[in-house]
């Protein structure tokens, strides 16, 4: 029972935790390109995890760190079409249609026969009207919201392998960390190449918050939570990542959503609710 309640409080915090990333994101993509940005959050959480890597008690896992490597590239790929896609969008949409990796996650155990046809029906039904809903007043899905919704299918990769290695992670999480965080090191070729890839001073200190509490802090917390917290349980939990980002949304960058689009994400979160029971 102990170890379930902190399961449920580790969760409870990654989604608190991921809820305020859009803001920053947001933020920092209107300064850099997206791709740039996932380059620096990576760079900038291997620099931090590397004193404790050298300084820690755990020892260097290679098994770990391959499982991280392979984790990673859904990792870092759903990093990039976030951040790029949050570009031609706002922080909440990117949340709410982000949230939907739980629904692409359903169907992952759908098509392996465990899952129910008559939720996946109604969740994609209803995430689909929501998602007209939400980006009014065209009623279509534009570059931004397109990107995110691949952004999404990535994270939902991601959010399946992290279940499956999560109960081997914990004995070495940040060799796991530095296998995940690695293929963002693969975009220096772009960074060097390109132009508007360097960070002022303001987006290095956004970039810095989201390296150390979106990826490290977020991504422990995690695997802790759902070595003891069911896939079902988890999934309902992360419902409150887009209802926290809206939230910090509305706090620190003005933003506010119309009526319709307040129903369409109301929408997207009952198939996200319909689909983690």
């Amino acid at each position: 029972m102990r170890d379930r309640v902190k399961g449920l409080l580790a969760l409870l915090a990654t989604s608190l935790i991921w809820g305020s990333s859009f803001v920053f994101i947001k933020l920092s993509v209107s300064d850099i390109d997206g791709v740039a940005y996932t380059f620096y959050r990576s760079l900038i959480a291997l620099a931090l995890l590397t004193p404790a890597l050298l300084l820690g008690r755990s020892k260097f896992n290679k098994g770990n760190f391959r499982k991280g490597f392979v984790v990673g590239l859904s990792y870092v790929s759903g990093l990039a079409l976030q951040g790029v896609g949050t570009q031609f969008t706002t922080p909440s949409i990117s949340a709410f249609v982000t949230g939907l990796n739980t629904v692409f996650v359903y169907i992952y155990e759908f098509l392996r026969g465990t899952a129910n046809k008559v939720k996946l029906v109604a969740s994609l039904a209803l995430s689909t009207i929501g998602l007209y809903l939400l980006t009014e007043p065209a009623g279509e899905l534009g570059l931004g919201v397109v990107l995110v919704l691949i952004g999404a299918i990535a994270w939902a990769a991601e959010i399946v392998l992290v279940g499956v290695y999560s109960a081997e992670l914990t004995q070495s999480t940040i060799s796991f960390l530095y296998g995940l965080l690695l293929p963002g090191l693969f975009i220096t070729p772009y960074v060097a190449l390109h132009a508007n890839t360097l960070p002022s001073l303001n987006t290095v200190l956004y970039i810095f918050y989201l390296s150390l509490f979106c990826t490290i802090i977020a991504s422990v917390l995690q695997v802790v939570g759902q070595k003891y917290v069911p896939a079902y349980a988890a999934a309902t939990i992360y419902l409150l990542e887009p209802i926290s980002a809206a939230v910090f949304s509305a706090l620190l960058y003005g933003e506010r959503l119309s009526p319709i689009q307040v129903v369409g994400a109301s929408l997207i979160i009952l198939a996200i609710y319909i689909v983690s029971k």
